[in-house]
């Protein structure tokens, strides 16, 4: 279940390096009216960046580079998200590591997926890892299954679990699918850009 607030769309790019202390910004408007913003200026449509202007918006400290908003009064999780080419995307954490961009996809019916670069990172060996093949867009294609300790979505942490090493989409981290959205109601603040989860 999906509730949408309505209100105006704002696309925000959310800045995930931790510990930079700030970050480049670019802001436009659409002939919508709908206002967007990317910390990448090759982001910007070529017909808008005549319109575009320049603002520097502060990064995490280091210790908030994992925290949430403020707790939901019912048990649940608010975060920030950006909407990148109609995707929404999140920070989260893996293994206590991160923020990693993970995108929200509730139409990825099955378990959740991680880039093999960023399992290694986390010392995770995929070489003896099980490989199972999965049916998508284009295809049949196959993945590695390996487990992590714990996936973190502000207040929300669950494991450990199973998680696809999979890495085709190379602006993000990973994919949360169905094995982690089922878990919440998710409400979709989209003129405030938060989204909140309420366990089920």
């Amino acid at each position: 279940m999906i509730r949408r607030t309505l209100g105006l769309v704002a696309a925000i790019s959310i800045l995930l390096a931790a510990g930079q202390a700030a970050a480049q910004m670019y802001r436009w408007v659409d002939e919508n009216g709908d206002v967007h913003i990317t910390t990448r200026a090759e982001d910007i449509p070529e017909r808008y960046r005549n319109r575009a202007t320049s603002i520097i918006q502060p990064g995490p400290k280091p210790h908030e580079s994992c925290a949430s908003l403020p707790t939901d009064p019912r048990g649940g999780a608010r975060v920030a998200f950006s909407l990148e080419r109609q995707h929404m995307v999140i920070n989260g954490c893996i293994n206590d590591r991160g923020p990693f961009r993970l995108m929200v996809d509730t139409g990825w019916a099955g378990t959740s997926a991680i880039s093999p670069d960023v399992l290694e990172r986390l010392g995770i060996d995929l070489k003896k890892a099980p490989v199972i093949a999965i049916a998508g867009v284009g295809g049949v294609t196959s993945a590695k299954v390996t487990m992590v300790r714990s996936i973190q979505i502000g207040d929300a942490r669950m494991g450990p679990m199973e998680v696809l090493a999979y890495g085709l989409f190379p602006k993000w981290d990973g994919v949360l699918g169905a094995d982690v959205l089922n878990r919440f109601v998710l409400e979709i603040d989209n003129r405030r850009g938060v989204l909140t989860l309420t366990p089920r």
